[in-house]
């Protein structure tokens, strides 16, 4: 598989490419505040982007929708649930952050158990909500890329709007500890990579699902 991460922003959002070795099809996932860099990758790459995938609608992974999808002809895969983010300025949080996002709507709805298949690569949506209510994660093997949902010691935020902290703790009890330890978490911040087992050992909301014990 082709594998790029892009981090930016003073927030280290991230944004990841993935590519099929073969026919070269390839998906965006978050395409926030990349974007020279990412085109150079994909030309480098002669990668053929068909699919921008938004793991939820908050603007710093929404941001340049609107660019990839004008010059490649992707098409934008979200949650039903928070496509309406795409288009509220309110919802996306650009208007918090100051400016007006301006995303395309959704291509395509994508919930709990679609697959996304590029070339003879797929992606297996997982329905993660608590961050927001469409917040989706997505499943490569033994990989998962989770957006907002799980970070290096920490959670996502539930403050914002359609945050919900106990349904945030009740998707990593049924949907992410399950997964072996060795699973590859890949965040939608920040610049490395971690894994369920580590987050066993040093994440705080893992432990307390886990009744503190840190194996």
């Amino acid at each position: 598989m082709i594998y790029k991460r892009f981090t930016s922003g003073s927030i280290a959002s991230c944004t990841y490419i993935l590519g099929d070795d073969t026919t070269k099809e390839a998906v965006m996932i978050d395409p926030g505040y990349t974007q020279k860099e990412a085109d150079v990758f994909i030309e480098e790459e002669g990668l053929k982007l068909i699919y921008i995938i938004d793991t939820h609608g908050h603007a710093d992974h929404v941001h340049n929708n609107a660019y990839f999808k004008e010059k490649y002809g992707a098409e934008i895969l979200i949650h039903e649930l928070d496509a309406v983010a795409l288009t509220d300025n309110q919802t996306n949080l650009s208007e918090y952050l100051g400016y007006a996002l301006n995303s395309p709507p959704a291509d395509r709805y994508i919930d709990e158990g679609d697959v996304i298949r590029f070339g003879e690569e797929e992606l297996i949506v997982l329905h993660t909500p608590g961050h927001t209510p469409g917040s989706i994660s997505l499943i490569r093997g033994k990989a998962i890329f989770v957006g907002d949902l799980v970070f290096n010691g920490s959670v996502g935020r539930t403050d914002l709007k359609g945050g919900d902290s106990e349904q945030l703790m009740s998707v990593l009890k049924e949907k992410i500890l399950p997964l072996p330890d060795e699973t590859i978490i890949y965040s939608g911040h920040g610049y490395t990579e971690t894994t369920i087992g580590e987050q066993k050992k040093v994440n705080p909301f893992f432990q307390e699902l886990l009744g503190g014990n840190d194996e």
